[in-house]
């Protein structure tokens, strides 16, 4: 990373700590950041437990809350629990681990109950609660696409690797 050396005769405070959260108590500017993976999540608190590669949708019941997507072509889809983001941003008042993808590249649990997926596949929520699927009817998935499939699914369940774009 390059640090913009406007920054070198500031009082500013930048550190790190023991559990690897990066701190600073001005403005940041960098030329360019390198962390190893390729999305950008927030921590978000959820109302059940979900893991890696889950579909998140709203959940209505609980503002400020997510969960597994509970239903085909959702219009409360959400983003994925991320593996390892790159960059997470987070509040204080977030007590929650959970660390939600909202862009870049991360793995997806997916299921074929919609046909096959190929790499350029829009993908939307299933039936399957937390699980997507390809869109094969684009007139349902007004405001329920969660991302663009770049691996093959071709039977079954599994995950794959998505461009979040939602």
């Amino acid at each position: 990373m390059k640090f913009d050396q406007s920054l070198a005769n500031t009082s500013a405070v930048f550190r790190v700590t023991k559990k690897g959260d990066v701190l600073a108590d001005k403005d940041f500017r960098g030329q360019g950041f390198a962390s190893g993976n390729a999305d950008l999540a927030e921590t978000v608190k959820a109302t059940e437990a979900v893991e890696p590669g889950d579909v998140l949708s709203l959940d209505p019941s609980n503002p400020n809350h997510y969960r597994k997507s509970q239903k085909p072509y959702s219009a409360l889809a959400a983003g994925i629990v991320s593996t390892e983001p790159g960059v997470t941003l987070s509040t204080n008042e977030s007590k929650s681990k959970v660390a939600m993808a909202l862009m870049g590249t991360v793995p997806v649990k997916a299921t074929t109950e919609n046909g096959p997926i190929h790499p350029g596949d829009l993908l939307t929520t299933s039936s399957k609660a937390g699980f997507a699927m390809v869109c094969e009817d684009r007139t349902k998935c007004g405001g329920a696409i969660i991302g663009k499939a770049l691996e093959s699914l071709h039977e079954g369940n599994g995950k794959v690797r998505i461009l979040v774009v939602n």
